[in-house]
């Protein structure tokens, strides 16, 4: 119901780039952003290895920001 209104692509390096254009925790990251959003890039690594293996993600938190979209990068390590 509250879906992340992801846009998933495919790098030029194989890995995965998921741009979220909604925040599922956008009430509780604006008051607790740091603890928030960690929680969420945690769940997003384990969603991500639980389909791929190990894998090594980094993140952009904008909506917290005020921004449209929060951004995850997906490489699977070998």
């Amino acid at each position: 119901e509250q879906g992340l209104l992801a846009r998933v692509t495919i790098t030029t390096e194989g890995g995965l780039e998921v741009r979220a254009f909604n925040c599922i925790f956008k009430e509780l990251s604006a008051k607790y952003a740091n603890l928030v959003c960690d929680i969420h890039r945690q769940l997003f690594i384990g969603l991500c290895e639980s389909h791929f293996g190990k894998v090594k993600v980094t993140s952009d938190f904008e909506i917290v920001e005020g921004g449209q979209s929060c951004k995850f990068m997906v490489i699977q390590i070998s």
